[in-house]
């Protein structure tokens, strides 16, 4: 779990993370900690973050500025804004905030809008056991899942995971909305089907994985489907 905390003022940030580390103690979740001390450092960090809790009023570029250009790129993840206005508050949904909380900051409070958060943040990801190794996974970055008898191969953004789960578990959590069998072995994620012919599927980053006969016009109907319901 990649947390970030944004405030221009240290002991804000300093409050923040001690808040953090009492609500994860004793609890089974690893997590991580990054600070931005501005709007800036935080819209260009280049890593990975899960949930954000972002001052409303800095310097130069301000929380909601900062959230703006987070949305405007499709970053959708859970924002928690700290502020000691209330009356600002109502800016904040124009960036969908997901929480926001005044400062001095409540503990009740801090623990039920990170409580959420974690949950919004968990929905769309999966945890992968192999032996005594567990991974979280976005859902989203998955490309395909491929069967190893009873075990599957998870082929995701970056990463590549042995999972003790055969496939048709994989099936039941995924569901059929987004995700498609197109064969015996194989499950894919049809927001990166970029072409169905020859009795393959081809996948963005030139994956590709077979499809059954039986199966070639029920995943052609599928991604009509898919692409009307996501279009914008």
């Amino acid at each position: 779990m990649q947390i970030a905390i944004c405030d221009d003022e240290k002991i804000i940030r300093d409050i923040v993370k001690e808040k953090c580390d009492e609500y994860f103690k004793g609890r089974d979740i690893s997590y991580n900690i990054i600070m931005f001390r501005n709007g800036i450092e935080l819209v260009n960090y280049k890593g990975n973050i899960d949930i954000i809790f972002l001052d409303v009023e800095m310097p130069q570029v301000d929380g909601l500025l900062a959230a703006q250009y987070l949305r405007d790129k499709n970053v959708e993840i859970p924002i928690i804004f700290l502020t000691s206005h209330a009356e600002l508050m109502h800016k904040a949904f124009k960036v969908k905030a997901f929480r926001y909380l005044l400062k001095p900051i409540n503990r009740t409070d801090f623990v039920e809008a990170l409580a959420n958060a974690i949950q919004e943040v968990m929905a769309e990801k999966i945890i992968v056991k192999y032996k005594e190794t567990s991974s979280v996974i976005n859902v989203k970055d998955i490309f395909y899942i491929e069967s190893l008898g009873d075990n599957t191969a998870i082929h995701a953004k970056n990463q590549y995971f042995i999972s003790n789960e055969p496939l048709k578990n994989w099936i039941e959590v995924l569901g059929d909305q987004v995700f498609f069998q197109t064969h015996k072995s194989y499950l894919v994620n049809l927001h990166y089907v970029k072409k169905i012919e020859k009795g393959m599927v081809y996948l963005s980053y030139e994956y590709s994985v077979p499809v059954s006969v039986r199966n070639t016009k029920k995943i052609k109907e599928k991604m009509v489907e898919y692409i009307r319901i996501n279009a914008k």
